[in-house]
């Protein structure tokens, strides 16, 4: 366990990084491009989920015979039951976000359903002068505090920015109030439960764009909304952080113009860590108000910077530089309260689900942190250990919790077979309820082939995987609740967008359900 420094602006500088913008960024979101793009949903004559159809079962030369468009991408297959499909089942590709099927097995398997992201609240209270004594955070770079997915309401978007960023805190500060605190005397103390947080990279291959990308978020020792902030431009003059907390420096240098585009560029100054320590923004500004969703990575000082203004809001004094007295100690009383996360289980149904890259990523460092070896190895061990068969494990990689690796490799015989011994695992039903199902929840609740299909809608399990020029999908196909699952893999490759390989990669999935409920 180590105190957590205040971060210093005398971290040397690091590499620069521009980005071109004509708009605003998204909201801020944590999650890959399964969820980014434009869903099918928007195909046109499309609204929503519409009632289910049929679609009959076909061979498959004569499904891709009818199909060839097919021909168009390149596709790694492995298909069984009753209608067994198999192309280029050996060839390793790139598994994009189907990797969190992996790392959420291994989590389960090697942490157990019931871990909790430790995080809590201690201090003493003297209630003779109503004050706060020693007021000290523990954290975990619990990646759920201050998310929407896991405090605020979800339905499918956001609400709003922010919303539940200070949520977690809310016991501390109801506690605060029962019992009679009306100053709290600082410093406010900050300890680190995983350290080594601090010094984290992302795997080497990732593309540096993705430094400004919320989804490739960064860890760090505290972790608030997913470690993104928005930033608003109302005028040349007018601009801040909109996100509660944040004080990340931004420079804003633009001229207003009445005619054209935005064009801004953003450029963050890093430290030695790639750790983002201020902003600038300069170009011309013509549409406002703009808003951009930007990493934000000070730990520490958001968290005491959110606790200090929720202490503004309950009118509770907040002293910096107060000392206790040996008196005021003696008199005191301690008080704990716990601030963790949900049990792992329910935290892998929502980051699978809505595949939500950091979460993933600190699941995936946790492990290793908890069998203390590269989390790398650990995961490759876990695909060795389900899948037995040496020739299945030639040419695979592992390098990330999420699947934002351009490096990672996955064959779709490996994970077929993968998926296969997963059913004999006594973790197995914790594991299938973490999986999106077809338009009913998670990055599948609007694919609209799937939807729209009585052999797939509420009966394709699976995980979705979009990254450039990928459109891959993996899990199993259940008739029923009392069904063997029956797993399927599809990877691809094009250059195509996500919304013309959509509706091609779910319709073979639609044929293969179609097929094997006909032959049942």
């Amino acid at each position: 366990m180590v105190k957590l420094p205040i971060p210093s602006l005398l971290f040397r500088l690091g590499l620069l990084l521009g980005l071109v913008s004509s708009g605003a960024f998204a909201a801020p979101a944590d999650h890959t491009l399964d969820l980014d793009t434009v869903s099918e949903a928007a195909e046109p004559g499309v609204s929503g989920v519409e009632p289910a159809t049929h679609v009959g079962g076909l061979s498959w030369k004569e499904y891709f015979g009818q199909h060839p468009s097919l021909k168009n991408l390149e596709l790694g297959i492995k298909m069984g039951g009753s209608a067994p499909l198999s192309k280029q089942e050996s060839t390793p590709m790139i598994p994009a976000s189907v990797e969190k099927i992996f790392t959420a097995s291994a989590a389960l398997r090697h942490l157990g359903s019931t871990l909790r992201f430790e995080n809590s609240f201690s201090g003493r209270v003297n209630s003779i002068s109503g004050v706060l004594l020693k007021p000290h955070f523990r954290v975990s770079g619990d990646p759920t505090w201050g998310s929407e997915y896991y405090e605020g309401v979800l339905n499918g978007t956001h609400a709003q920015h922010n919303e539940s960023i200070t949520s977690r805190l809310q016991p501390v500060i109801r506690t605060l109030i029962a019992l009679g605190v009306r100053r709290v005397q600082g410093p406010i103390e900050m300890e680190s439960l995983r350290p080594r947080l601090a010094s984290e990279g992302r795997p080497g291959d990732w593309k540096p764009e993705w430094n400004l990308q919320c989804m490739a978020q960064l860890q760090t020792e505290f972790v608030a909304n997913g470690n993104c902030g928005v930033f608003k431009i109302h005028s040349p003059s007018k601009y801040g952080w909109i996100t509660s907390g944040v004080t990340v420096p931004v420079e804003v240098k633009a001229t207003r113009t009445r005619s054209g585009a935005s064009k801004l560029k953003v450029v963050p100054v890093f430290d030695d860590l790639g750790r983002i320590l201020s902003y600038s923004i300069t170009g011309t500004l013509s549409q406002v108000p703009i808003e951009y969703a930007l990493p934000v990575h000070q730990g520490v000082d958001w968290l005491r910077n959110l606790f200090i203004e929720e202490l503004k809001k309950a009118s509770i004094e907040y002293d910096e530089s107060g000392v206790e007295s040996w008196f005021q100690l003696a008199v005191s009383s301690p008080i704990d309260l716990d601030l963790s996360s949900r049990p792992l289980v329910d935290v892998l149904r929502t980051a699978v689900q809505y595949s939500i890259n950091g979460v993933m990523d600190r699941v995936f460092l946790e492990i290793g942190y908890a069998l203390g070896r590269p989390a790398e190895a650990v995961l490759k061990e876990h695909v060795q250990a389900m899948v037995r068969d040496p020739a299945l494990l030639q040419g695979i990689e592992m390098n990330d919790g999420s699947g934002l690796s351009t490096g990672d490799r996955m064959r779709p015989d490996t994970v077929h077979a993968f998926l296969v011994a997963l059913r004999d695992q006594p973790w197995f039903h914790d594991f299938f309820s973490t999986l999106a199902v077809a338009g009913k929840s998670g990055t599948l609740q609007h694919r609209a082939t799937l939807a729209n299909s009585i052999y797939t809608n509420g009966k394709i399990y699976g995980k979705t995987g979009t990254l450039g020029g990928i459109i891959n999908l993996a899990g199993y196909f259940a008739s029923s609740e009392s069904a063997v699952p029956e797993p399927f893999v599809i990877l691809t490759r094009s250059s195509l967008s996500a919304d013309a390989v959509r509706p091609m990669v779910d319709g073979i999935v639609v044929n293969f359900a179609a097929r094997n409920t006909q032959r049942k």
